[in-house]
């Protein structure tokens, strides 16, 4: 560490890698190098950090050729590309883009957006006549999630804005999986998946697919997902993720028993479990036991260190 220009004093401050997957063949990426760099003077206030790559593939990369369920539908794709792609989109929000980064193919990102038409207004709106004020996630809270939660109140369907029903509980996305394809879901049900968040998974594993699957039965519409896991950016329907604390770390979601009736309230920010304090209390005193989810190696290491999902889900 001393030849690449530390010293001895960096070394006795708290070491905080940043990963970075910078590239300058993905255009997604292209950002990440200066990002980085500013993310290192900020740590540097406090602490010595170290940047390390990683492989950066693209979702589309990953899964092979062809259409794929996470992607948004094909007339959606379509019209935004013809209504200008990613860089109409990048030109309606570039009051809040760095403008002055290098571009792969020269010049600087502030010079390439002004040479395009503004956005149409249609397909792609512009950032003072928003689809959806405020964003397209909400953050919940309340009992159940005193940390927060958050869901992607643009994927769910009006009458699933505010939904209560009774819960439906698995300690892993296996369980889920397994009911959804081989067992009847009840309309109403609140199913909530637990154990999958940072420590539990252990690394916070993605329930795209068991959300695909509630999507592809019809049942969005009349049933919702809590978890302590996340999903992608891309999922549909009532799913409630990246609930904290999670159940791993002793959190509320540690004591929900199947048939607790839950709330759900995305205008209002609400995620409750309709159970008595007292109750909930008995439920603490009488003790959990936790599911076998190995962390072998690195990843116990990783499981007992890492932090909360409201926190960034921070590992050192």
């Amino acid at each position: 560490m001393h030849s690449v220009g530390y010293r001895r004093k960096d070394l006795e401050k708290p070491q905080i890698a940043v990963v970075n997957s910078w590239t300058d063949v993905n255009p997604g990426h292209q950002p990440l190098r200066e990002l980085a760099q500013r993310v290192k003077e900020g740590i540097w206030a406090g602490g010595c950090p170290g940047e390390f790559n990683v492989p950066a593939p693209c979702d589309g990369m990953a899964q092979g050729p062809g259409m794929h369920y996470i992607l948004p539908q094909r007339d959606l794709i379509a019209g935004s590309i013809e209504a200008g792609g990613v860089p109409a989109l990048m030109g309606a929000i570039k009051n809040y883009l760095h403008l002055d980064i290098e571009l792969p193919m020269g010049g600087r990102l502030r010079e390439y957006l002004e040479s395009l038409a503004d956005p149409d207004g249609k397909v792609i709106q512009t950032a003072d006549n928003p689809l959806e004020e405020g964003g397209c996630f909400a953050i919940l809270r309340g009992n159940l999630a005193p940390k927060g939660a958050v869901v992607k109140k643009t994927g769910v369907e009006p009458e699933m804005l505010r939904h209560r029903g009774e819960a439906v509980v698995f300690d892993s996305e296996e369980d889920i999986r397994e009911f959804l394809l081989n067992r009847t879901v009840k309309p109403g049900s609140v199913l909530v998946v637990r154990y999958e968040g940072p420590k539990g998974g252990p690394g916070m594993r993605e329930l795209s697919i068991p959300a695909a699957i509630l999507v592809g039965m019809g049942l969005h519409t009349s049933v919702a997902m809590v978890t302590d896991g996340r999903f992608s950016g891309a999922t549909r329907g009532p799913c409630v993720g990246h609930v904290c604390p999670e159940a791993w770390d002793d959190g509320p979601l540690a004591y929900v028993h199947d048939g607790d009736p839950i709330e759900i309230d995305v205008p209002e920010g609400r995620l409750q479990l309709l159970v008595p304090d007292e109750e909930l209390q008995r439920r603490r005193e009488a003790g959990i036991e936790k599911p076998n989810h190995p962390a072998p190696g690195v990843l116990a290491a990783y499981r007992k260190m890492v932090g909360s999902a409201d926190s960034g889900v921070v590992w050192f």
